[in-house]
This record gives structure tokens, sequence and C-alpha cells, in this order.
């Protein structure tokens, strides 16, 4: 099963549009009327919808941390520093997770961008 992507505000319109381009199953949090949202209820959004967040923002680092010495289940963080990773690798390798990794290995987990 194909891994589902929720990205966050401060994912980079030209990453989704390259993602949804490679038919990436994934969801915004501006087409989820979410952008608002406190990172916590962000991240509990993203499980609900059993997808892996997306994000540029350390904060949510620190969230998943807690969420993981906490036992709270989670579908995933995918992270990038802004500086560190172009748009055509991040969407290359966030294609590349969608497609071979299951839901079940990135449980929990926090996967750093670039791979």
């Amino acid at each position: 099963m194909p891994v589902r992507l929720y990205t966050d505000v401060h994912i980079p319109q030209a990453v989704i549009d390259g993602l949804l381009h490679r038919g990436v199953a994934m969801m915004t949090s501006q087409t989820d009327q979410t952008t608002r949202w406190a990172d916590d209820r962000l991240l509990a959004r993203a499980t609900e919808l059993e997808s892996l967040l997306v994000t540029q923002d350390a904060d949510l680092l620190a969230i998943a941390h807690d969420w993981q010495q906490n036992g709270i289940t989670f579908h995933g963080v995918a992270y990038s520093h802004q500086l560190s990773v172009s748009i055509g690798d991040l969407v290359t390798d966030l294609a590349l997770i969608a497609e071979c990794c299951s839901p079940e290995e990135l449980r929990n987990q926090v996967v750093y961008l670039p791979l």
C-alpha cells in the first residue's frame, strides 16, 4: 500500500505540484483548511488521515520526539530544512518514500530529507 502524504503550509507549492504531477496520493493543509492549526493538532490530523506529515517546520521535530517518548502513535513525519534540499530533490525523495515505503515502516518515525 502506498504511503499517503499530508503537507503543511511550509512546503512550497512547487513541491506539491511536482508530487501531484507524479501521481502521489496526498492532501495539503490548504485544501484541508488546517493552515492555522497548532502543530500538534496538525500531526494528529495527518495521523487521523493515515498520512505521513511533510514539513519544513522544526517545531514538529520536538512534537514528534515528545510523542515518541510518551508512546503517542503518529503516522510519521518527513522533515527537511528549507535550505538543505532543492525542490527537485524533495519531490524525488518524497515520491520514492510514497512508492517504496509502507505506512507501518513510517509509523512513529521521523525521516530526514534529503535521503
